[in-house]
C-alpha cells in the first residue's frame, strides 16, 4: 500500500511538471506537446534550469505548507490535549469539591448526633433529677409524718404520765381512805363488841330498860345502813380499781407496741 502511494504521488508530481513545463513555455514563446523531464537537446539550458528552479520552488512552498499544516494538527492536538488537562483539573476540582461537602456534610451530622445525644443525656440527667427531687419529697414526708407521730406519742406518753401520778394520788388516796375504812370498821367492831355486852346488860335489865334497848336498836339499824352504804361503796372503789388496773395494762400493752415499731424503723 505504501508503495503503490509513493508511486502515485511520482505520476501525479510528474504530471504537474509537465503542464507547469508547458505553461511556462508558451509565457517564453514555446509551445510543446509534452516536457520530458530529462534534458532536450532542442530546448536551450537556461530555460530548462529556470523550469526546473519554479518546480523547486513549488516543492518547497507546498512542503512548506504541508509542515504548517502538520504544526496546525499539533498545536490542534496541543489544544486539545490541554483542553482535556483543564477538563480533567475541573473534573479532579469538582470532585474536590464534593469531597470537601461530604466531609462537611459527615462533620455536621456528626455534630448534629453529637448534639442529639447530648440532648438526651440532659433530658435523663433531668429525669433522674426529678425523680431524686420526688424521692426527697416522699422521704419528707415520711420524715414529717414520723416526727408528727413521735410528737402525738409524746404527748400520749404526757397524759399517761399524767394520768399515773393523778391514779397514783387516786390510789395513795384510797389507801388512805381503807386505812379510815380499816379504823372506822375497828372501832365498829369494837362498838358491837361493847353492844355485845351491852345486849347481855340489857335482857337483864329488859324489864327496866325498855326504852333504852329500842333507842339502841334504832342505832344498830342505822349502823346496818352505815354498814351496807360502805359495802355498796367499798365494792364501787373496788370495781373502780379493777378498771383503773385494766386500762393501765392497755396503755401498757400500747406502749410495747409502739417501742417495738421504733426498734423496727430505726434497724431499718
Amino acid at each position: 500500500m505504501a508503495l503503490e502511494a509513493a508511486d502515485n504521488q511520482c505520476k501525479l508530481k510528474e504530471k504537474l511538471e509537465v503542464s507547469r513545463a508547458s505553461e511556462a513555455s508558451s509565457s517564453f514563446g514555446f509551445e510543446w506537446a509534452v516536457f520530458p523531464l530529462s534534458p532536450n537537446p532542442t530546448i536551450s539550458t537556461d530555460l530548462f534550469s529556470f523550469v526546473t528552479m519554479l518546480l523547486e520552488e513549488e516543492e518547497e512552498e507546498e512542503e512548506e505548507e504541508e509542515e504548517e499544516e502538520e504544526e496546525k494538527e499539533e498545536e490542534e492536538e496541543e489544544e486539545e490535549e490541554e483542553e482535556e488537562d483543564e477538563e480533567e483539573e475541573e473534573e479532579e476540582e469538582e470532585e474536590e469539591e464534593e469531597e470537601e461537602e461530604e466531609e462537611e456534610e459527615e462533620v455536621e451530622e456528626e455534630e448534629e448526633e453529637e448534639e442529639e445525644e447530648e440532648d438526651e443525656e440532659e433530658e435523663e440527667e433531668e429525669e433522674e433529677e426529678e425523680e431524686e427531687e420526688a424521692e426527697e419529697k416522699e422521704e419528707e414526708g415520711e420524715e414529717e409524718e414520723e416526727e408528727e407521730e413521735e410528737e402525738e406519742e409524746e404527748e400520749e406518753e404526757e397524759e399517761e404520765n399524767e394520768e399515773e401520778e393523778d391514779e397514783k394520788e387516786e390510789e395513795e388516796e384510797e389507801e388512805e381512805e381503807e386505812e379510815e375504812e380499816d379504823e372506822e370498821e375497828e372501832e365498829e367492831e369494837e362498838e358491837e363488841d361493847e353492844d355485845e355486852e351491852e345486849e347481855e346488860e340489857e335482857e337483864e335489865k329488859e324489864e327496866e330498860e325498855k326504852e333504852e334497848e329500842e333507842e339502841e336498836e334504832e342505832k344498830k339499824r342505822k349502823r346496818k345502813r352505815k354498814r351496807k352504804k360502805k359495802k355498796k361503796t367499798k365494792r364501787k372503789k373496788k370495781k373502780k380499781k379493777k378498771r383503773k388496773k385494766k386500762k393501765k395494762k392497755k396503755q401498757e400493752a400500747r406502749r410495747g407496741r409502739r417501742g417495738n415499731k421504733k426498734k423496727k424503723k430505726k434497724k431499718e
